[in-house]
């Protein structure tokens, strides 16, 4: 098959060639942005159901309270334990000190 591609391709003038070219890069280009569309929407889904998990939260805190300590120490541990100890924690540990923090405001 790669071949009979070969004999193809060498029998094609410059302009054909071209033009084959452009056609591939094309249908190339067309695919990617299908594909980065799909990723985007996929995000966008991502971050609206992180903001409803976050007021959800703050509701459900600003009722029972939270012990900040224990939660750090849990995200702590799952960090440590998903990364094989090479993770950095404070990024999850400052997201979880601002949601109970927007729950005491309420």
């Amino acid at each position: 098959m790669a071949k009979e591609k070969n004999v193809e391709v060498a029998q094609l003038t410059n302009e054909e060639l071209i033009s084959e070219n452009l056609r591939i890069l094309t249908a190339t280009v067309g695919g990617l942005s299908d594909t980065l569309s799909m990723l985007v929407q996929k995000v966008e889904n991502m971050a609206y159901h992180i903001i409803a998990l976050e007021e959800v939260l703050g509701e459900v805190v600003s009722v029972t309270g939270i012990d900040l300590a224990k939660v750090n120490g849990n995200i702590r541990t799952k960090v440590s334990g998903g990364t094989g100890g090479l993770g950095d924690s404070s990024r999850a540990i400052d997201i979880a000190a601002s949601i109970a923090s927007a729950a005491t405001r309420k």
